[in-house]
This record gives C-alpha cells, structure tokens and sequence, in this order.
C-alpha cells in the first residue's frame, strides 16, 4: 500500500486504520438490498403458506428484524463516510505538501526549459487543486461506493443462490451482459477525465498568466 505508485502511498498507520474501518463499513452498507430482501422473502414466504394467515407475532418478528437490517446499514453508513472522509483528507493534505515542496526544489533552470503543456511555474496552483481534489474525491466517494456495490453484488449472488440455487444458476450468465458494458465505459470515462483534467489544467495556466500580465500592466 505504500508503493511509489500507490495512490496510498502517503497513509500512515492512522490512514491505514481509517480505511480499514471504512472498509467494513463499505461491505456492511452494501448489505442493505441483500439482508433486506432476504427478510422480505420470508415474509412472503410466511403470506403464501396455504392457510394464507400470518399471527402479530410473526408480523412483529419481521419488523424487528428489518429495524435491525437498517440500524446495522445506518452505522456501516456512518463509519464508512466517516473513515474515508477523514482519510482523504489527510491523505491529500500530505500529498498538495509534498507536491510544493518537490516544485520548490527545483532549480530556476528547470522552469525555463520546460514547455507549455508541462508542470511549470504557472500551472503549479491548477495542477495541486485540480490533482488533489480528484484523489480525494476517488477515496473518500469512489472506493467506498465501489466496495459497497461489489458487496451488494456478491452478497445478492451469495443469498440468490441460498434461496433458489437453480434459478440463480440460471440467472448468472446473463450479468455479463452488465459488467462487460459497464467495464468498457468506465475506462472510456476515465480516459477522457485525465484528457479534461490536463486541459483544465493548461487553461487554469494560462488565465493564471494573463491575470498576472494584467496587474503587471496596472502597476506601471
């Protein structure tokens, strides 16, 4: 998780901890559909017996159990916001610091010598807001709600097959159909993002540029 390539790569061992937790909480809310229609299936199980009657008790045994589906989800909800909020904040904090101070570093020659779709002087200031508010926005939204469908989706498969294992067996096949589609747009979608984030940023650039030849101008 610390690897140079890492997008982790600055989590100490509090971070680590964060996302741990906010792990957990990311599978105990994806578990909202899966818990809470296995219950409801028992119910209709319950209203489809042959004397068609169901007691208060039964009712209220139900009940209760979905209070606890959703007191469960709520609190996975709210350590999963909750962990990897605080997480990318502090992960982004570091990596905007270390950014600066690699610019910094550099000698003037650098900045001479580099081009104009490259990470110079006047595309410092863009290019740390833009980067950072994106790797905040891919741990503390983006990971979570990933780890929330994927446990959605295998806990649907797992209580699928526990209820009706043929007609599951029958039914699997055909979710290729969704993931392959959603698998080809992802990676169009963030090939065009990291295009808009580079174009967003030589534009921010440059306006940065011509704001500052103005108060130039003003000054004489």
């Amino acid at each position: 998780m610390r690897s140079k390539d890492s997008m982790f790569r600055y989590a100490d061992r509090l971070d680590k901890m964060l996302m741990l937790f906010g792990t957990l909480g990311s599978i105990g809310d994806g578990l909202q559909y899966p818990l809470m229609m296995f219950v409801v299936s028992k119910v209709i199980n319950e209203y489809g017996r042959e004397n068609g009657s169901v007691s208060m008790d039964t009712v209220n045994k139900y009940a209760l159990k979905l209070l606890y589906v959703a007191i469960l989800v709520g609190l996975s909800a709210f350590v999963e916001g909750l962990c990897w909020s605080r997480t990318a904040e502090r992960q982004t904090s570091r990596m905007r610091t270390a950014y600066l101070k690699s610019v910094l570093r550099q000698e003037v020659s650098f900045f001479d010598t580099q081009e104009a779709g490259s990470s110079t002087t006047y595309k410092v200031v863009t290019t740390i807001s833009a980067d950072a508010n994106s790797i905040q926005v891919a741990i503390c939204e983006k990971i979570p709600d990933c780890l929330a469908y994927m446990s959605t989706f295998v806990f649907c498969l797992l209580f699928a097959f526990i209820l009706s294992w043929k007609l599951a067996l029958a039914a699997f096949p055909f979710t290729i159909l969704f993931i392959v589609p959603a698998l080809v747009f992802g990676k169009l979608m963030m090939d065009l993002t990291m295009k808009m984030i580079e174009s967003y940023g030589v534009a921010g650039g440059i306006a940065e540029q011509a704001i500052s030849s103005i108060r130039t101008v003003y000054a004489y």
